[in-house]
């Protein structure tokens, strides 16, 4: 009979046919390795969301509704990043970091939003 071996260690497995690991370290070591890139790719993108989230609200909170887009970028904003769009019936795109957005005038100005509708629903009802 073939000796069979840890996937991550090379260890003699004992036990189960089937049994691909010799402990829950291994298998966990060679899950994370395997899946490593993708994750902290994942990972890096969801830090950037959340900053930007961050610094939307901090501006909305602030009673500025209209800012420059220069002010945004100072802050770190990544422009690039957005979690959804909306285009009304104007034909006018808001940018959605989650729950906080903007629009963008053509003379470099924003107006501030927030997604009332996603709001709404997590609000209790009376």
């Amino acid at each position: 009979m073939e000796k069979r071996t840890c996937s991550e260690c090379g260890d003699v497995l004992m036990g189960r046919a089937d049994k691909k690991f010799c402990s829950d370290n291994c298998r966990n070591a060679y899950n994370n390795r395997v899946s490593g890139d993708s994750n902290n790719a994942m990972r890096r993108t969801i830090l950037v969301l959340k900053k930007n989230r961050r610094i939307l609200e901090e501006l909305y909170k602030s009673d500025k509704k209209k800012i420059n887009k220069k002010t945004l970028l100072e802050k770190g904003y990544d422009y690039n990043k957005l979690t959804h769009f909306y285009v009304n019936k104007k034909n006018q795109t808001y940018r959605f970091c989650f729950d906080y957005g903007f629009v963008e005038y053509e003379d470099g100005w924003l107006f501030l939003v927030t997604d009332k509708v996603n709001k709404e629903a997590e609000s209790p009802q009376s």
